[in-house]
């Protein structure tokens, strides 16, 4: 979650109900923040031990899939549209009718679902996949046999990447406030050939139990991360004061974030952190060449660019795709 977060305080087995605000006391983020995960963790875990792991409603029960062979034409799959819940996260996969506007900001018309509309493997929202990637293409049924599953996480949304987002009522400068979270859900396919199942001719019952398996691998954390402070020399004479090194320059309260960039063995992965949580982002309004135009440079001189600047270029489908491209470095300003 990329987001200027002072903390993240929620934890589900302290088993806290609400978030309650004292009278002249400083309202800080994190409480707010707090009581919006606490209602969350009620509402999904409330539609999971009434539904299930995964499920939708009858009559309006979405991702319906339908394969389709391309005779003249690449393979797809069809996703018919509705709802459906996996964890307890509703996942909404209708469609507007094609050819349907999408209505202006100022008005709460709805653009009416198309009684056939649905998306289809390659324009699905979140997916982003290529037709010109080979390992974007659906196996063929006849050499692989493969299923389909419904891949849903959540992620950030800035205004950086949603304009609709600022308030222009704050003036020329457009700060930003509050970010989103989004549900971001793909349809994916998975070889048989991936279940470590042996039997040529698998029943349902026996794919179904490989693929619960192979899920709970996918999800199961596969790394910790440690970490070690220093005490200061003659800390005791003086226990308040911070060395140099320890590069502690101002009152801000930070969330530290680390994140694997490319992952592999210890020699070869690498990762990045970030004081702010990787909120600083630069909006991009053009890309020519090397040579990039900016919509900012930055909130303030702490949080703004610099030559030597290592900074990663990114958008909404490699955000979706979860790929590792290369940092760059910031050459001329």
């Amino acid at each position: 979650m990329h987001a200027d977060l002072s903390r993240a305080t929620f934890r589900p087995e302290r088993h806290y109900s609400a978030v309650l605000a004292q009278q002249g006391r400083v309202q800080l983020d994190a409480d707010l923040n707090e009581q919006t995960a606490i209602q969350l963790h009620q509402a999904r875990t409330l539609a999971a031990d009434l539904i299930g792991r995964h499920g939708g409603p009858a009559g309006a029960c979405g991702f319906r899939i339908e394969y389709v062979g391309g005779k003249h034409d690449i393979d797809t799959l069809y996703i018919h549209g509705g709802r459906y819940y996996v964890d307890g996260i509703l996942c909404d996969a209708d469609r507007p009718a094609p050819g349907v506007p999408v209505p202006d900001e100022d008005t709460e018309e709805q653009p009416p679902a198309g009684t056939d509309a649905h998306w289809d493997y390659w324009n699905q929202p979140d997916g982003f996949r290529d037709p010109e990637r080979p390992g974007d293409r659906l196996p063929s049924p006849a050499r692989s046999p493969f299923l389909v599953y419904l891949q849903v996480w959540e992620r950030a949304v800035s205004a950086a990447e949603d304009p609709a987002l600022r308030e222009v009522a704050l003036g020329a400068a457009l700060p930003d406030t509050a970010v989103r979270t989004k549900v971001v859900w793909q349809v994916l396919p998975l070889p048989l050939a991936a279940l470590d199942i042996e039997d040529a001719q698998p029943s349902p019952g026996a794919v179904r139990e490989a693929f619960e398996k192979w899920a709970r691998t996918q999800a199961a954390p596969s790394a910790r991360l440690a970490a070690r402070g220093e005490r200061p020399e003659h800390a005791d004479d003086d226990p308040c004061l911070v060395r140099p090194d320890a590069r502690y320059r101002g009152p801000e309260n930070q969330l530290y974030r680390v994140e694997i960039h490319a992952g592999g063995e210890a020699a070869d992965a690498t990762f990045k952190w970030s004081r702010e949580n990787g909120s600083a982002v630069f909006p991009v309004d053009e890309l020519d060449g090397t040579w990039v135009r900016l919509a900012t440079l930055g909130l303030d001189s702490k949080l703004g660019l610099e030559v030597g600047d290592h900074v990663e270029l990114t958008d909404t489908a490699y955000a979706s795709r979860l790929e590792a491209l290369p940092l760059l470095r910031v050459e001329e300003l």
